[in-house]
This record gives C-alpha cells, structure tokens and sequence, in this order.
C-alpha cells in the first residue's frame, strides 16, 4: 500500500558490512534529507548479511538514489545486494566495482556470450 500511495518512488537493494548498518542508515537518510526534507523512507531486509532494501519518495528521487549508492560505496558495500545490476543500477556500477572488476566482468560477458544475445544492454552498453 505505501507504493501505491506515493508519487516518485525509487528503491534498490544494496548491501553494507554489518558493522556499519547504523551509522549508514542514519548517515543516508540525513543526507537525502538535505536534498529534499519531505523525502519518506522505508527501508527492511535481511540485516543478517547487510542486505537493505530501501524504498524512497521524493520528487528528486535520482538525486536521492545516487546519494544512497555513493555512501553505499564508502561504506565498503555494493549498490547491488540480491538483485543485481540490471539497467536501473547500470549508471553507478562503478561506485562499488573498481576498473578492473568490472574489466574481469566484460571479459567473462564476451567469453560466455560471444554473439552478445544475452541480456543485451543490461549491464553493458552492446553486450
């Protein structure tokens, strides 16, 4: 019902190392909030392995959502929890994946999908 009932929704699923889940939390929903105090969070998941999935309302809610994922990145987490990369994440994969992960990755896409007919254009641009 939350869903339904707000306008500009974004969510994700990242993932941040235990230890760091609190000030996390507290530090990204303070920083959304200085993009755009109205912002309405709800955020759950699996705590047990720092799996967060967060769901954000706000008019500005890019701006929101690449804020979320750059303290995702110095938190030592990933922008990717459960869900993976996909088209919606594909924009900020390199905030929790260094040049040469994601180098290794291209390389791995080229030698198990040669023809590129896989998922094309999901992570990588004509892949």
């Amino acid at each position: 019902d939350y869903v339904r009932t707000r306008d500009h929704i974004v969510g994700g699923d990242v993932s941040v190392p235990l230890h760091r889940i609190e000030a996390f939390l507290s530090a990204s929903q303070a920083a959304v909030r200085r993009i755009d105090p109205e912002t309405e969070f709800l955020v759950f998941g699996h705590l047990g392995d720092g799996n967060l999935h967060y769901v954000i309302a706000t008019p500005k809610a890019r701006e929101a959502m690449e804020t979320v994922y750059r303290m995702v990145a110095e938190s030592g987490g990933s922008i990717a929890a459960e869900h993976g990369i996909g088209i919606d994440k594909k924009p900020w994969l390199h905030l929790s994946r260094s040049a040469a992960e994601i180098g290794t990755m291209r390389r791995l896409k080229a030698a198990l999908d040669p023809k590129g007919i896989l998922n094309r254009g999901r992570i990588f641009d004509g892949a």
